[in-house]
């Protein structure tokens, strides 16, 4: 719950505990991913992409930059090592809202971003590069149209 609260600090503190709690720990992964824990990661990349085009003071973009490094960096862990949950976090849309993020995103946010990219592209080449690919070029014609 608190990945979805409407206060950006209870966000934020909530992506940094799910990135340390998976980080290496397979066990880990697979439990905050029944419990929910990827789809709300999306919402939270997705939700911080739409931020980008509103005016921010210096404190919020910064809490915002927090945010997209955390998720992302939780997201890239969540995937790294397993197919399905990279085939999940491709279905819940995280590449559209990363590459979104990745136009406006400082250097910490925008290395997440490009690391969880490259743990989603590599995996599974039979199944998760062809979805990885497919999201791409659906993203990039729904910008520019």
């Amino acid at each position: 719950e608190e990945l979805t609260s409407e206060e950006p600090s209870v966000r934020l503190n909530a992506a940094r505990r799910v990135k340390h709690g998976v980080i290496g720990n397979q066990g880990s992964k697979t439990l905050y991913c029944q419990a929910g824990a990827l789809h709300k990661l999306v919402l939270l990349l997705s939700s911080a992409a739409s931020s980008t085009s509103t005016t921010l003071g210096q404190q919020e973009e910064q809490v915002l930059n927090e945010l997209v490094a955390e998720g992302a960096a939780a997201l890239g862990s969540m995937a790294y090592g397993s197919g399905a949950r990279a085939r999940l976090i491709l279905e819940e849309g995280a590449v559209p809202a990363i590459l979104s993020l990745l136009s406006h995103a400082q250097p910490r946010p925008a290395s997440a971003l490009v690391r969880t990219l490259r743990v989603l592209s590599e995996l599974d080449p039979s199944e998760c590069s062809l979805r990885f690919w497919s999201s791409l070029s659906s993203s990039s014609s729904s910008s520019s149209s």
